[in-house]
């Protein structure tokens, strides 16, 4: 990785809550709340392209419903967004959204979460992504296989609740997640 920069450029109103993933030369970041009163989740995307540290909103690129709470997974060549909360009331998305790096462009995937949660945490492999927990299903894991789009929930349980504050990072080979707060 390079250095982050102070000149990080464009994008946009912040927003917290947001999900991300990353492709070899660009990381993307949708949704979140704004900061502004009231707040409200927003269904935008942004690209912060790593040669430039240039971060452009990317108008075209939205993803099918305004979330936050959401987790980002990706292969070489796309990234998906997972589950969320459009803090309308519909707490559990099952919806899934993918993204071409190619082309920047969003889809709706075939696949749906099996069971949908917010605040779920994420991580994957080279041919699979894997989310964690989350306010609805704190110890289910669900896999969402890249070749085939298919979203599956996992068999095994979690030996503890993960719902907020925890964390997830992975390898090739094996992922990891942190508790959070139960």
């Amino acid at each position: 990785f390079g250095t982050i920069s102070s000149a990080i450029t464009g994008g946009g109103e912040q927003r917290y809550r947001a999900a991300s993933m990353s492709s070899s030369s660009a990381g993307y970041i949708s949704g979140g709340n704004t900061y502004v009163t009231p707040q409200s989740a927003v269904n935008t995307q942004n690209k912060i392209t790593y040669s430039t540290d240039v971060n452009a909103n990317l108008p075209g690129s939205t993803i099918g419903d305004a979330r936050w709470g959401h987790a980002g997974i990706s292969d070489a060549s796309a990234g998906w967004y997972l589950g969320g909360n459009t803090g309308s009331g519909s707490y559990n998305r099952t919806h899934i959204y993918k993204t071409t790096f190619a082309t920047d462009a969003v889809t709706t995937s075939p696949a749906q979460m099996t069971a949908g949660s917010y605040m779920i945490h994420s991580t994957n492999s080279a041919s699979a992504g894997y989310t964690f927990g989350g306010h609805s299903y704190p110890t289910s894991s669900q896999k969402l296989t890249f070749a085939t789009e298919s979203c599956t929930l996992l068999p095994g349980v979690m030996p503890s609740s993960i719902t907020v504050y925890g964390s997830s990072t992975g390898t090739q080979t094996a992922g990891y997640v942190t508790a959070g707060s139960p």
